[in-house]
């Protein structure tokens, strides 16, 4: 199994229920090749760093997840056919962040916890 993170970009004019269908689907895809989900989040929208297609927002959605090899090859496939992604990348995990999923290491307090502290 190898550790995976998938970031997708939606058209930010999108119904919610469609993106929700299409995670759900992108989800299933990833259990159906012995896959476990780590973390989901929705970043919802925000300004793209370059229009594409016209479109200056895009709705953002991120997958921390375990698979087979496999998956992203199929995810690739599907994202490709699928109307209302603009656009998506999926790439190895770094081993940081491997070691926080499997307890190895702890997770890094954030600058805004440290500076409270302080005052």
């Amino acid at each position: 199994m190898r550790y995976y993170e998938t970031m997708v970009v939606f058209k930010y004019d999108l119904p919610e229920k469609v993106i929700d269908e299409i995670a759900s689907k992108i989800e299933s895809t990833i259990r159906e090749e012995s896959g476990e989900i780590l973390k989901a989040e929705n970043w919802n929208k925000k300004t793209l760093s370059y229009k594409i297609d016209k479109d200056e927002y895009g709705i953002y959605r991120l997958w921390h997840y375990k698979s087979g090899e496999d998956a992203p090859d199929r995810l690739d496939k599907y994202f490709r056919i699928t109307d209302g992604i603009i656009r998506f990348q999926t790439i190895l995990m770094y081993k940081k962040d491997i070691d926080l999923y499997e307890g190895k290491a702890e997770e890094p307090e954030s600058e805004n916890t440290a500076e409270t502290e302080e005052t």
